[in-house]
């Protein structure tokens, strides 16, 4: 990797540093009046203060991402790629959608299409992410990823009962069955429950979420040329300004004393992380009075960190555009953290400002540890190191394959088909670990040791080996690290994976194994005319004659070739394996094959996007 010099020869360049470089490096957009980013910046337009004292540009971008039409996103592959790689793109968003517990039940369409507006905003370079903040939802969340398929199926699977704690005094629906009639309540009651006013203990004075928040930011903080923001999904936040302590309700009370800590250590992970806050609504037009505390509270880390607040709309998913648009164009900036501030001050502070008439960094102060590693635990080694960072590490080539197979006694695994480039060839340390939907580890981690020697795999581009993970039914973030021996290089690659219930699920599909030249291969791109297989496997839990078929079809939805394969002997409880030949078409083009089995009442199914040339 080389340092981009100054002044920047390619702007479209995102930095990369050798390791050894010690930098801090962050994201800025800049707006103008009109929130629209401001583009053509060079690196003499920015002025750097580190702890008020000018700072010279280690290295300099600007970034302006592929349009996001809507022809250019319906132009995304309609099946999701079943082989993961670490091969992203550097430059891009990365988006964070947190459903808050805040949400009213009355409201859940409203923050169902707010999260669905957004993830339909991605563009090509872009990755996203849903958490959920309530204790009961947190099972729904889905991890980063390029799926948009996953993202929506996340957005839309929590039921909002369990997203919020009990029902709160009356609000809009109350208003709407009332005709309008004045209501016998006092202020206080009129307006929505406050999360700052809950007294239970799983999230006294409404603190968990602001804990919770600060959690997700530290977790984005890292030398990254992406844009990163969070859009927040709710009607409230224990998060009020200063001057809500005057406000009707006790602020200078009990719950302050942890209100006003926990949003400081917010904002600055906030800001350490360079991460834009957004803030969107889904509760709509509210007649009752007392909503400019609410405003206040929703308002203040958007304010912080230059974001939006999007509240008292009827039609809030509308405003997922503009937000979008602002991140279109931005500049990615690095300085030396060894030359910032006195020496044996643990934090450093960024200053950030442009030279142009009307143009507005949005976030303009940015600290930073001098110590990056304080406070830090080590990891044991360079492959746990690796599964630990945020993104893939991609000192190399890495690709993955998950596939779910069945066992006679009901139980399931995953088979892990990893790969590397025959230029990794040596001593290897592998990890793999798998985590729930509240990022977990589940089940005890996968270790190796590989020796590969150049030989074995002379005349290849790539050498592929298969690992396996035990794991009981449900849907898995799973990341493997692969690094040599020395620990001077490492890479990573994160992948999803669903392992059905065999003993419960009537009819079930293991994943689809393809092969060539007799062996599980990575490869999705074959040559026209060439011949492959694939196995799988189908499991049922009662007795029942299941039809199983396949079909090849392209991009427009034109088969190919298709056909049933043979009846196996029905039976409760069996596995029946299956390996199906396939010439691949001669024409070139994107196609997808798909495996069904049906049972005359259930269906099962799965994908797999292949590319002819």
């Amino acid at each position: 990797m080389a340092l981009a010099a100054l002044p920047a020869a390619q702007p479209q360049e995102v930095p990369r540093f050798m390791s050894g470089v010690d930098v801090v490096q962050f994201t800025v957009t800049v707006l103008d009046k009109e929130r629209r980013p401001v583009t053509g910046l060079t690196a003499a337009d920015f002025d750097v203060l580190v702890d008020g004292k000018p700072r010279p540009l280690m290295a300099f971008a600007a970034v302006t991402l592929p349009d996001d039409t809507l022809a250019l996103r319906e132009s995304l592959p309609s099946v999701p790629v079943d082989v993961q790689t670490n091969r992203l793109p550097l430059e891009g968003r990365l988006v964070v959608i947190v459903m808050d517990r805040s949400i009213f039940d009355e409201d859940r369409q409203a923050a169902h299409a707010i999260a669905n507006a957004a993830i339909d905003r991605l563009g090509p370079n872009d990755i996203g992410a849903v958490v959920y903040t309530g204790h009961a939802s947190r099972k729904y969340s889905q991890g980063l990823t390029t799926d948009r398929a996953r993202l929506h199926a996340a957005a839309n699977l929590a039921n909002v009962s369990d997203m919020q704690a009990a029902p709160g005094t009356p609000s809009l629906a109350a208003a709407i069955a009332s005709r309008g009639a004045p209501q016998k309540v006092d202020q206080l009651e009129r307006s929505l429950p406050l999360a700052s006013e809950e007294q239970s203990g799983e999230c006294d004075c409404g603190v968990c979420v602001i804990d919770s928040l600060t959690v997700l930011a530290r977790s984005l903080t890292g030398a990254m040329g992406r844009q990163k923001s969070i859009l927040y999904v709710g009607s409230d936040i224990a998060i009020a300004s200063q001057i809500a302590r005057t406000d009707i309700r006790d602020f200078g009370g009990r719950c302050s004393a942890y209100i006003y800590p926990a949003r400081d250590t917010l904002t600055r992970a906030l800001h350490t992380a360079s991460v834009t806050f957004h803030v969107i609504d889904p509760h709509g037009l509210d007649p009752l009075e007392g909503i400019s505390f609410r405003k206040q509270s929703l308002a203040v880390l958007p304010d912080e960190t230059g974001g939006r607040t999007v509240i008292n709309n009827n039609r809030p998913e509308e405003k997922i555009g503009s937000i979008f648009d602002e991140s279109h164009s931005y500049y990615v900036l690095a300085v030396a953290r060894d030359a910032a501030g006195a020496v044996g001050a643990d934090q450093h502070q960024i200053k950030i400002s442009v030279k142009k008439s009307g143009a507005m960094v949005r976030t303009q102060n940015l600290p930073f540890d001098a110590d990056p590693a304080a406070g830090r635990e080590r990891a044991p080694n360079a492959a746990a190191g690796a599964l630990a960072e945020l993104l893939p590490r991609a000192d190399f080539p890495l690709q993955m394959n998950l596939a779910p197979q069945f066992s006679p006694d009901g139980s399931a695994d995953v088979r892990v088909l990893l790969g590397v480039n025959s230029g990794t060839a040596g001593k290897l340390d592998v990890l793999i670990r798998a985590y729930d939907r509240v990022f977990t580890p589940v089940g005890a981690p996968v270790k190796q040791r590989l020796d590969v020697p150049p030989r074995a795999v002379a005349g290849s581009s790539a050498f592929q080996w298969t690992s396996g993970l035990k794991l009981p039914p449900g849907d898995y973030e799973v990341r493997a690290a692969v690094a040599t021996a020395d620990g001077t290089h490492a890479a990573s690659v994160i992948g999803y994976v669903d392992v059905p219930d065999t003993r419960k699920a009537d009819l079930a599909l293991s994943g689809i194994i393809l092969k060539s030249g007799g062996q599980p291969t990575l490869r999705r791109v074959f040559a026209a005319g060439e011949s492959i297989a694939a196995s799988f496997q189908v499991a049922r839990a009662k007795a029942a004659d299941v039809s199983v078929g396949y079909r090849l079809t392209n991009i427009l939805g034109q088969a190919f070739s298709d056909g049933v394969l043979p009846r196996a002997a029905s039976g409760a409880g069996a596995i029946e394996p299956h390996e199906l030949l396939i010439r691949v078409p001669n024409v070139a083009g994107q196609y997808v094959l798909t495996i069904t089995a049906n049972d005359g009442h259930h269906s099962a199914r799965r994908d797999v996007p292949l590319t002819i040339r």
